[in-house]
């Protein structure tokens, strides 16, 4: 829905700083405008800040579920698109949720393999 030259913007959420960091790294040198959350509260609270285009978070956030905290921003965006991410294989994170729109990727991941997500799903 942007105009080719607009950087997207994503969020991520996670709990472990050097994962969240490592994500940030590889996507802020992709060109992306990223924003970082370390809890769902204060992804929730950038997502009304700031245009999000893409949701990247953990499945396992400290004191909620990451897939229900993403699926309860998804209802109220009808633009946003999600990346849930974890170490446990595919478990019920995107079950239901509009596969247009929401993606899963276990860790551990390459950089190569998470841009290659990140922009096919975006251009879904």
């Amino acid at each position: 829905s942007q105009a080719t030259g607009v950087a997207h913007t994503v969020l991520v959420v996670d709990d472990d700083v050097e994962v969240r960091g490592l994500i940030v790294k590889i996507l802020k040198h992709q060109g992306f405008i990223v924003h970082e959350a370390g809890t769902a509260e204060a992804g929730a609270a950038i997502c009304d800040a700031h245009e999000t285009d893409l949701l990247i978070s953990d499945v396992v956030l400290e004191g909620v579920r990451g897939d229900e905290f993403a699926a309860g921003l998804l209802a109220t965006r009808p633009d946003l698109k999600l990346m849930c991410i974890s170490g446990y294989p595919e478990s019920q994170a995107v079950r239901g949720l509009d596969p247009a729109r929401a993606v899963f990727l276990e860790k551990p991941f390459s950089a190569r393999e998470l841009v290659e997500r990140v922009r096919e799903l975006l251009a879904r």
